[in-house]
């Protein structure tokens, strides 16, 4: 029988940060902001520890989580530093900064991913914004996403690329901010007209500690789609969430154009349809990416909803990320759904706000 040795930690392993007396320098790494697999390679390159008992980001981890009150949390290499450019804004502190850019750059994924690739999209990438436009008239699909911290009024290039930029066009659109509304972000987007629309809260999990059953309603299954009409049939069930608004008919198109696309097989993003008695009534999408997988689009009818088709789909997500090489799973949640997340053994890492321009070009 083959062993995870991930799982285990020896008695042995455990002692070595005792045996080697690295217990006030794992504690002083892990506050610096190191990941695991830094911490044992700083040890195992500073002739404290014998090259020939070495080690490795699990015996870091069971110490700091069985030894010591410092937040474990996985920063999967990133090392952001006090005062850098991708570690203020953040509505955080620092070690929950990291997790929080993590979150951020999947979603960015997710938007990227389509937007470069379908049919009259344009992306546009820089190092102080994101900008994808769908071609259609849809804030579900004009995104921006705000890379510069601290955004000024006298950022106006910034500020036409991705909000004027919109609204000139007469196109609804959706601006994501990861920063604290007591920043000056928040003014100065509020005096460029835009309204805040809503408000998520960030959160991740470490998928090996997350167990989500398999729990399933009676003839409801769940399969990752794999062909343009269960990418439509995907569309629809999001479309019926805007009912006969200008908004839902702009989503039935993006997706009667996406699903031209190759969104089956190896793509990075994965998209999944769960039927009722062979009726297409939940969705839900995952995002891959070197470091995350993000969870998004879940999704039920309306009048399926009270049945438990969105748990279902929920508990299927974590189990097919659970699948892919990254450990950290991410999402973002309503204020009324965090509970929900938080009992499957999510947790909340910062808000993350939503401005939108529609009372602007109606």
């Amino acid at each position: 029988m083959d062993i995870d040795q991930s799982k285990l930690v020896s008695t042995i392993d455990k002692s070595k940060v005792v045996k080697y007396a690295l217990e006030a320098d794992i504690v002083h790494f892990r506050k610096s902001g190191l990941s695991f697999q830094d911490i044992a390679d700083e040890f195992n390159v500073s002739g404290k520890v014998p090259s020939d008992d070495s080690l490795d980001k699990f015996v870091v981890m069971r110490y700091l989580q069985k030894n010591t009150s410092i937040n474990i949390t996985r920063t999967y290499g990133l090392r952001l530093q006090p005062g850098s450019k991708e570690d203020i804004g953040m509505n955080t502190g620092q070690g929950q900064g990291q997790t929080a850019r993590l979150i951020r750059d999947n979603f960015i994924a997710k938007v990227s991913h389509l937007a470069s690739r379908a049919e009259g999209c344009t992306l546009k990438q820089t190092p102080e914004y994101i900008r994808a436009d769908s071609g259609l008239p849809s804030d579900t699909f004009n995104v921006s996403v705000l890379l510069q911290p601290r955004l000024a009024a006298e950022n106006e290039a910034i500020l036409e690329e991705t909000v004027h930029y919109f609204t000139d066009k007469k196109y609804p659109m959706a601006l994501w901010s990861w920063e604290s509304k007591d920043s000056v972000t928040f003014e100065t987007l509020r005096q460029a007209g835009l309204k805040e629309a809503e408000t998520n809260i960030a959160m991740y999990a470490d998928l090996d500690v997350l167990h989500p059953g398999t729990e399933c309603p009676a003839d409801f299954q769940m399969k990752e789609i794999a062909s343009p009409a269960e990418a439509e049939q995907f569309g629809d069930v999001l479309v019926s969430l805007f009912g006969e608004s200008e908004e839902g008919a702009a989503v039935r198109a993006f997706y009667r154009k996406i699903s031209r696309l190759p969104l089956w097989g190896p793509s990075l993003m994965k998209l999944y349809i769960g039927s009722y008695r062979g009726r297409p009534v939940s969705t839900g999408t995952l995002m891959f990416t070197d470091d995350s997988v993000g969870i998004y689009d879940i999704a039920t009818r309306s009048d399926f909803r009270g049945q438990g088709f969105g748990s279902a789909m929920f508990r299927f997500l974590v189990g097919e990320a659970k699948k892919g090489k990254p450990r950290l799973c991410v999402l973002q949640a309503s204020p009324d759904g965090i509970g929900i997340y938080k009992r499957a053994g999510f947790e909340p890492v910062c808000e993350v706000t939503v401005y939108e321009n529609r009372h602007l070009v109606e």
